[in-house]
């Protein structure tokens, strides 16, 4: 009798063991990697664990000319992710900003400037290690940007008919920039809280660029570049909706 017992209270510890290990597996995780069809995360850049800033995901540098140099401006942009299957995500990346400052008649003139951009692409997520989402991916973008400054320049070397006096004429300079990439990706999001990711993501970049300026009407086309390699790591930061 005894015996018989035992072995009915061994296979009710086995049973209740094997539905609470089945349960345990089947039971959500607090930080688990969100890549099911139909999820939507918003994606922004993160500027470091030092300063804690979002200043945007930084998806070009314009090359714009200068009085012989070359002026890189940055272009940030945030954007989304959306899932159409499990673990294909589309991603879009837009963005704008413009800038005024200084005064024609003051310094180095009055500058007014704007920049545009635009990313699309794509991630395939691969399986799951515990909180960390792998992917691969592509995605191309275009960029483009102009400025305008405006001084009004003094020449007292110039004397007019009767006393003294201080001639003074007004230049305008233009500069345009834009450029084309390409790229394949490899990155990943750490889910550090439920619904919340870090990422970090590397590209190997394909990239056109061209510039050109005018100086009162006078328009002089800057020499084209193309890069090819990889670019520097970028970090995002992910919450879903």
């Amino acid at each position: 009798m005894m015996q018989k017992l035992s072995r009915i209270s061994f296979a009710l510890f086995l049973v209740g063991w094997i539905a609470s290990a089945s349960i345990a597996q089947e039971a959500p995780v607090s930080n688990q990697p969100i890549t099911k069809a139909g999820s939507l995360a918003m994606e922004f850049g993160f500027g470091g664990l030092s300063s804690m800033s979002i200043p945007g995901v930084l998806i070009a540098n314009l090359l714009f000319p200068g009085e012989g140099t070359v002026d890189a401006v940055p272009v940030y942009a945030a954007g989304a992710k959306y899932y159409l299957s499990d673990g294909l995500a589309l991603r879009a990346m837009l963005g704008f900003s413009t800038h005024t400052s200084g005064a024609d008649s003051i310094g180095n003139g009055k500058v007014t400037g704007t920049t545009y951009g635009v990313v699309v692409g794509v991630e395939m997520h691969t399986h799951s290690v515990y909180a960390i989402s792998p992917y691969f991916g592509a995605e191309v973008g275009y960029a483009g940007g102009s400025s305008t400054t405006t001084k009004l320049i003094t020449d007292k070397s110039i004397v007019k008919t009767g006393p003294l006096a201080a001639t003074s004429t007004t230049t305008e300079t233009k500069l345009s920039a834009s450029g084309f990439a390409v790229a394949v990706l490899a990155g990943f999001d750490w889910y550090v809280f439920h619904a919340v990711a870090l990422g970090c993501e590397y590209g190997l970049e394909f990239s056109t660029a061209s510039a050109s300026s005018a100086v009162n009407g006078t328009t002089v086309d800057g020499p084209p570049s193309t890069l090819f390699g990889i670019g520097s790591a970028e970090i995002h930061l992910l919450i879903h909706l």
